[in-house]
């Protein structure tokens, strides 16, 4: 039985390393390393994942693994398909992850599905389980993955959103039990690494309209988004908290300040912050959020003035963002019958502490209003939703996203600003949630190149790049023409080499070279009398 196991087992990995270029694997099912004890639940259980492996299009040979993990999913919308396509550009046109197959990097898509527990006959939605449960899902893919890779490589992991909490969890946990993750670059994408926000007064409405007007629509909302253990980890301010303890849906006045749900933020960042971040790694962020403090609204803005008819009754609904700085009763949610002389229903104040106005304007990767309601069918949500004067909030304040400690939601980023990453980029205006541009899809190929190459492109003037960004002919030339012996050699983004060019009695004042036909970014490294100088060139 034990030869057959091992034959069995060797099998195994035979089949997930080599495939034909451009190929995928099934979907293969993983569970966690350790079962988790959630903070509600009175016993262990085991987490569940599954993934899938998309071959590079160069050899088949799955030597280079990209490591992509799945951000917030309650309702399991985004299938491993959707999450590949986190990474679309160009409207569509372009996918980052196909980039790196034609550079000969093998995908491996984690996603956190939605199943039925056996030990308790419980449906558990994966994309918003525990944090921790799906981070231990991570630890065993990487322990099962780690003997296919050969000595001199390594894994590159890339959490999306959430999946940069799941991905820095399984690092950080992995160090601290002495085992080696293999991690060269890990990518935070946009994740709320100091918590995420939704605007409380959408709670508080979401919550009253599912409570006092019995809404189904709206209470599955709340359950999904809001009451599952995922987003009571993250959510700074949460509505659960602000609640009188003998109603189910009227504000507790006397608690106006960013509050989140009792017992599961407060562990969750003792949890975090025990860990610490991953040391034995790249430590690299991606923030959609502005950099230079630019606002997403205004502080107090007005999201919604609207009159509709909820059970018979005309109302009329006003939600505002939270204040600004050092504002106390400040009502964000109001809900009032329409007559001459309105009578309040139901409404709710916020506060803001001295240091910072509230969240919802603060600089941060924006969530479009329509996509924190989603797909809905009842009339009266749907009127909500059209009636929205504002396209979007901020989801993840800038210095959640590069895990900056300060009190001041709207700070400045500077090269001074103390953050854990090693390196970080991030947008001057605000941007959707999960968006790539020029600039960090250059951020992302060029740390991935210089990982592989290990080699620093040079800051002078020596070697000078005429057509860069490029689609036919790369031109260079080198300033001192005194030369007499020049190499060039011309790289993939995984060090494979492409060109190379000896070049005797040097002369030329501008040299040609054909480029790549496929886009992407390369080295150019020239060897001039045994100096050795290099750019990046990007095709397009």
């Amino acid at each position: 039985m034990k030869k057959i196991t091992l034959s069995l087992f060797a099998s195994f990995f035979l089949l997930l390393s080599f495939a034909q270029p451009g190929s995928q694997s099934n979907i293969m099912n993983i569970n966690s390393f350790l079962p988790f004890q959630g903070y509600d639940e009175t016993t262990t259980h085991f987490g569940k994942g599954e993934y899938q492996i998309f071959y590079d299009n160069v050899d088949g040979v799955f030597d280079k693994p990209f490591i992509i993990v799945e951000g917030f999913d309650p309702d399991d919308s985004n299938t491993i398909d959707v999450i590949y396509n986190y990474l679309d550009y160009n409207g569509g046109a372009n996918n980052l992850l196909d980039d790196l197959r034609n550079q000969g990097l093998d995908i491996v898509v984690l996603n956190f599905p939605t199943y039925t527990r056996s030990d308790d006959n419980t449906i558990i939605k994966g994309g918003a389980d525990y944090i921790e449960r799906n981070g231990l899902v991570l630890v065993n893919l990487l322990e099962l993955l780690k003997p296919q890779l050969a000595p001199q490589n390594d894994f590159i992991v890339m959490g999306v959103s959430m999946g940069g909490l799941v991905s820095r969890y399984a690092l950080s946990y992995m160090e601290q039990n002495a085992m080696n993750h293999r991690t060269g670059i890990w990518f935070s994408f946009d994740s709320p690494h100091r918590g995420a926000n939704v605007p409380i007064s959408i709670q508080y409405l979401i919550n009253y309209i599912a409570e006092f007007q019995n809404n189904a629509d709206m209470a599955a909302l709340r359950d999904n988004m809001l009451n599952v253990p995922a987003a009571k980890q993250m959510l700074v301010d949460h509505y659960s908290a602000h609640l009188q303890t003998s109603s189910n849906y009227l504000q507790n006045n006397s608690i106006q300040l960013p509050t989140p749900a009792a017992n599961f933020r407060s562990t969750f960042v003792n949890t975090m912050n025990t860990l610490g971040f991953p040391t034995q790694t790249r430590k690299l962020a991606i923030a959609n959020g502005s950099l230079n403090a630019t606002m997403v609204q205004s502080p107090g803005t007005q999201i919604i003035n609207t009159n509709l008819s909820l059970n018979g009754q005309n109302i009329n609904i006003k939600l505002y963002f939270t204040p600004n700085a050092n504002i106390s009763n400040f009502q964000v949610t109001r809900v009032g019958t329409v007559i001459i002389i309105p009578i309040t229903l139901f409404s709710a104040n916020a506060a803001s502490p001295s240091t910072s106005a509230g969240f919802d304007s603060a600089p941060g990767g924006t969530l479009l209003f329509n996509g924190l309601f989603g797909p809905v069918t009842d009339p009266v949500v749907q009127q909500i939703i059209n009636d929205i004067q504002i396209d979007s909030f901020s989801f993840i304040p800038t210095l959640s996203s590069l895990a900056i400690e300060n009190t001041n939601w709207y700070q400045n980023i500077s090269i001074s600003s103390s953050t854990p990453f090693d390196r970080y980029i991030g947008p001057t205006i605000n941007e959707p949630h999960i968006t790539l541009n020029p600039q960090n899809i250059a951020f992302i190929l060029e740390e991935i190149s210089n990982h592989f190459l290990n080699i620093a492109e040079v800051q002078n003037q020596e070697l000078v790049i005429y057509n860069n960004p490029t689609h036919d002919f790369i031109q260079f030339s080198l300033s001192n023409q005194n030369v007499q012996n020049v190499q060039v050699e011309l790289f993939d983004l995984t060090g494979q080499l492409l060109l190379k060019r000896n070049l005797i009695d040097f002369s030329h004042e501008i040299i040609n070279i054909e480029c790549p036909s496929k886009n992407g970014l390369y080295i150019l490294r020239v060897n001039a009398d045994g100096k050795i100088l290099s750019k990046k060139i990007i095709v397009k």
